[in-house]
């Protein structure tokens, strides 16, 4: 063998060697380590609000209160004033049993001139086989001003909603309650309390100015709030015309949850 050729023989291994240690130098990529990847992934978890718990249905109280007397409205108070007992219904927005601006229906009427049920109770029953309604609402009233009652109910997220009315007695047709109230707050939960001021609604059926007026038919008339002559009663918008502050609401409704 030459001696040009031996050397090349010799150089040649050198160089491969050379060339391997040049690569086992370079810097290779970091590991990563799964478990720091891990408890890094459980912090961030953590750190994120848990989406709130809603409830599907909810139980509650409502106490009727008054404070209808001669004190606080003088004009024309009766004698055996009173309210009827409570009734209404838990249902959904498919079913309005009464609204402003609208007649009353035969059941509606016949709680603010008589304070009796049995025709809304019949109105009830028909959306509950519609299934709108969920149940009726049946309550004692107030016998001796001011007084309270109470009654329990159940609302769910598919009939979140109360109708309940009282007549005011003796009145032509003059009545208190909530219409079409839905027991949820904003984000869809049901509220733990709530008070409803009861502002006075003329049911429009009867044309009597006073509480003790006599019975004078008013067909075609529609719902509305009380609004009388000064010697008539002390309501204008269904409150006492010199109190537009909580003192002149004749009632109110407080709702509890159970």
């Amino acid at each position: 063998m030459t001696p040009k050729l031996l050397a090349l023989c010799i150089a040649l291994p050198l160089l491969v060697s050379a060339c391997s240690d040049s690569d086992d130098d370079s810097p290779s990529a970091p590991e990563q380590n799964p478990d720091v990847t891990s408890e890094q992934d459980q912090e961030q978890e953590q750190e994120q609000d848990p989406p709130p718990v809603v409830d599907t249905e909810a139980r509650y109280r409502v106490t009727f209160s008054d404070s209808w007397t001669a004190n606080q409205f003088a004009t024309n108070y009766p004698g055996n004033a009173h309210f009827s007992g409570l009734i209404g219904a838990t249902h959904n927005e498919q079913v309005i049993f009464w609204e402003p601006g609208q007649p009353a229906t035969p059941g509606v009427k016949e709680v603010a001139e008589t304070g009796g049920k049995g025709d809304f109770e019949e109105e009830i029953t028909l959306q509950i086989d519609a299934g709108t309604t969920q149940a009726v609402v049946s309550g004692g009233g107030i016998g001796d001003t001011p007084g309270s009652a109470s009654v329990e109910f159940d609302v769910n997220t598919t009939y979140p909603m109360i109708t309940l009315i009282s007549m005011i007695a003796p009145s032509p047709d003059w009545f208190v309650g909530v219409g079409n109230l839905d027991m949820r707050d904003e984000n869809g939960a049901f509220v733990e309390s709530l008070t409803v001021l009861l502002a006075v609604w003329d049911a429009g059926t009867d044309a009597g100015a006073r509480f003790a007026s006599g019975d004078q038919a008013s067909p075609g008339e529609v719902i509305r709030l009380l609004t009388c002559q000064a010697e008539d009663c002390d309501f204008s918008e269904g409150v006492h015309r010199d109190r537009q502050d909580d003192s002149g609401y004749i009632a109110r409704f407080t709702f509890e949850r159970l």
